[in-house]
């Protein structure tokens, strides 16, 4: 079985069901982060993050293409892609 172009070799796992309900809260939680903040803000949810370390930790991914996958499966859905530059510095 292939999911997101990645070949799956446990066979008791049929599928990965990645929570995409962050969206729905995306600009709630950037003002409950930003609040109060003068200097730079937050452009990215903190469980937005936390998703983006699953997906690289579960895949076994680089930073590229941890990038790649979130371009592939949010593309019109989040309001910006971060590049892997920015996974990098939210992922440490």
């Amino acid at each position: 079985m292939w999911l997101i172009g990645l070949p799956i070799t446990n066979h008791l796992l049929d599928e990965v069901i990645l929570d995409f309900d962050i969206i729905d809260g995306w600009y709630v939680e950037l003002e409950r982060m930003n609040k109060g903040k003068r200097d730079a803000t937050y452009g990215y949810p903190n469980s937005f993050v936390q998703l983006l370390g699953y997906v690289k930790a579960y895949f076994h991914l680089p930073y590229r293409q941890t990038e790649g996958v979130v371009r592939a499966l949010a593309a019109n859905k989040i309001p910006s892609i971060p590049d892997y530059s920015t996974i990098i510095l939210a992922y440490r």
